[in-house]
């Protein structure tokens, strides 16, 4: 709710010019359907955890997107959802919130081809497992940052995330489902906290350059692991294991990535143990527009102000 009415729909005159960082109030608690449709200028969208419902199509046509931070993956937020093997989950997929009616058994390989290319980072803020077959396909997502209260990982549901490259397991995970990283052909480091106890079939199968996992306990906890054995391996049988102490000194290489016109710039510190957080924020560049016909020089967006180009529009309770 908003100042005591329903937010319906946003009417947009000239989606393009609508450009940024999206912050969700924290009193609306539905996100409704296309709301954000066709608005390419968008780069980043932050919905609270307060948040309890993202309608279908949401986000379709925010083809610059490149971060996205949520609650959970799905129609929305779901009791009894925090253990892997519960009967009560989230059916839908990420491609659900970009136009597709998809869940776990049935349409979800399309994900790869209605979530833009541009998305790169996806933050999990809440505390229910990851779904079955959440980001299945999702090739261009890079980063996925997961919340520590997140207690499981279900079936596949990172399957054939080419882009990942380090997997960064959250301490409240307890179960990695079947399938959950098959296919990450480009993951290298896996790094996993001793609240794991069972690691499925194939959850890590056909990723040939996953050379090191990162284990936050002792060897002895690690064997007490239930692991998938026989014809359903792992997938880290190959890998080498380092053991680490919870109470390890991290110590971090940084990296820049420099400010543009459409991204604020950061730093990027990672440990050798995989743990990695961002920080150093530097705002975002200005637009230029030289040859002043409206868009900026360098990233071609519209530069005139969203204020004066949207319509909110609201119903009232019933």
């Amino acid at each position: 709710e908003l100042g005591g009415l329903r937010l319906a729909h946003v009417l947009v005159k000239g989606t393009a010019e609508i450009v940024g960082d999206i912050v969700w109030p924290e009193d609306v608690t539905k996100v409704p359907y296309y709301i954000f449709k066709s608005c390419s200028g968008i780069t980043s969208i932050t919905i609270p955890n307060t948040v309890t419902v993202i309608n279908k199509g949401a986000f379709e046509g925010c083809t610059g997107l490149t971060t996205l931070s949520v609650p959970f993956i799905g129609s929305s937020a779901v009791s009894n959802t925090d253990k892997v093997y519960s009967s009560s989950y989230n059916s839908k997929t990420l491609g659900y919130w970009f136009g597709i009616n998809v869940d776990h058994s049935s349409g979800y390989q399309n994900n790869a081809n209605v979530v833009p290319e541009s998305l790169k980072t996806v933050i999990v803020t809440g505390n229910q497992a990851v779904a079955p077959y959440a980001f299945y396909g999702c090739k261009n997502i890079t980063s996925i940052v997961l919340n520590e209260g997140i207690t499981g990982i279900r079936q596949s549901a990172f399957y054939n995330c080419t882009g990942l490259t380090d997997v960064l397991i959250g301490k409240g995970v307890t179960v990695i489902g079947d399938f959950a990283f098959q296919n990450c052909s480009n993951l290298k480091t896996v790094t996993i906290h001793n609240a794991v106890e069972e690691i499925c079939r194939y959850s890590f199968n056909n990723c040939p350059n996953l050379t090191d996992v990162y284990y936050f306990g002792t060897e002895e906890e690690w064997n007490a692991i239930t692991k998938a054995t026989l014809l359903s391996k792992t997938g880290l049988e190959n890998a080498a294991i380092h053991y680490l102490k919870e109470g390890h000194s991290h110590d971090y290489e940084s990296a820049v990535t420099a400010p543009t016109c459409t991204e604020q710039g950061y730093t990027t510190y990672t440990c050798e143990c995989g743990d990695t957080y961002f920080s150093d924020y530097v705002a975002k560049l200005a637009h230029i527009d030289n040859d002043n016909n409206g868009y900026c020089d360098e990233c071609s967006i519209a530069t005139g102000t969203c204020g004066d180009n949207l319509t909110w529009v609201f119903d009232e309770e019933t």
